[in-house]
Order: structure tokens, then C-alpha cells, then sequence
């Protein structure tokens, strides 16, 4: 997927890097695009960052988010796994490359 945006990027583009979760129990990070030339060609900005930079802001992004969704504006895509007893086999699944996108819960009511 990053390879096709690469080529769409304008010149002097700037993009915002987050996350590495889909790597973490890989023995090897997968190789990169094979256009990541062009970020040079580009001109581009990229800025890595972690969602600890911002916690000051956790409440102001928490009360933007809420109504994005409340106004239908964006739809969370959510899985919720019934019962307790799927909670080892469930928080080993965010980990791993699993057929649930999205926020994966477990309801343990």
C-alpha cells in the first residue's frame, strides 16, 4: 500500500510515520517499498511519531473523534469477541497478522 502513495505524493509533501504493530512478533521487519527513492526525488517531509507525544491532548482528540462518529463522518470498524475465556487467545491476535481489522474487544460482561 505505501508503495502506490509514494508515486502519488506531491513535491515537498509531508507525511506523518506512526506505528509498527504489524511487525512485532516477525523474526525480520518486511522490506520496504521499492520506490522509497522517490521520497528523496520528492522532496519529502516525514516525521515519525508515538501516540505518547501528544497525551496532553488525549481529551481534545478523544472529544474530536466522538463527534466524527456521532456525526457519521468517519465509522470505526470494531471486533468484539464474547467471553472471558477468549481474552489469552484474543490479546495475542493484536499482535499477530489477524483477520479482524480494527479495534479487536473482548466482552467480558
Amino acid at each position: 500500500m505505501f508503495d502506490a502513495t509514494i508515486a502519488l505524493l506531491n513535491d515537498h509533501a509531508s507525511i506523518a510515520l506512526c506505528g509498527l504493530i504489524d511487525g512485532y512478533n516477525l523474526p525480520h521487519r518486511p522490506p520496504g517499498p521499492s520506490n522509497f527513492g522517490m521520497l528523496l526525488t520528492k522532496r519529502v517531509t516525514t516525521q515519525g511519531f508515538i501516540v505518547l507525544d501528544h497525551m496532553n491532548r488525549a481529551h481534545e482528540a478523544e472529544e474530536h473523534l466522538a463527534s466524527l462518529i456521532r456525526d457519521k463522518e468517519i465509522d470505526p470498524v470494531q471486533t468484539v469477541v464474547p467471553g472471558f475465556e477468549h481474552l489469552p487467545r484474543t490479546f495475542v491476535q493484536t499482535f499477530t497478522h489477524s483477520r479482524h481489522p480494527g479495534k479487536l474487544v473482548v466482552d467480558v460482561t
